[in-house]
C-alpha cells in the first residue's frame, strides 16, 4: 500500500524476494488444484488466450512444495 502522507510504500511490498516466493507458491498451489480437479488453466500466449491441461504444466520437483491450504 502507498501512504499519501509519508509518500512511502508499505515495507511488506519492498521485499522482492518474499513477493517472488509468494507468487511461486501461489502458482504451484493453483497448478496442483487444477490437476486435482482435472480443469485446464488459462494463460495468455502469443497474444491469445489458451487453455492448457494442468497435467501439461511443468512443476520442477526440486522446488519448495506448497503447504496444504485449509
Amino acid at each position: 500500500m502507498f501512504d499519501e502522507k509519508t509518500r512511502t510504500i508499505d515495507p511488506r511490498f519492498t521485499n522482492q524476494t518474499a513477493i517472488d516466493e509468494a507468487m511461486k507458491l501461489a502458482f504451484h498451489d493453483a497448478v496442483r488444484r487444477h490437476r486435482q480437479g482435472r480443469v485446464p488453466m488459462v494463460f495468455w500466449k502469443d497474444g491469445k488466450v489458451v487453455e492448457i491441461p494442468g497435467e501439461q504444466i511443468p512443476l520442477p520437483e526440486d522446488e519448495t512444495p506448497v503447504p496444504a491450504s485449509k
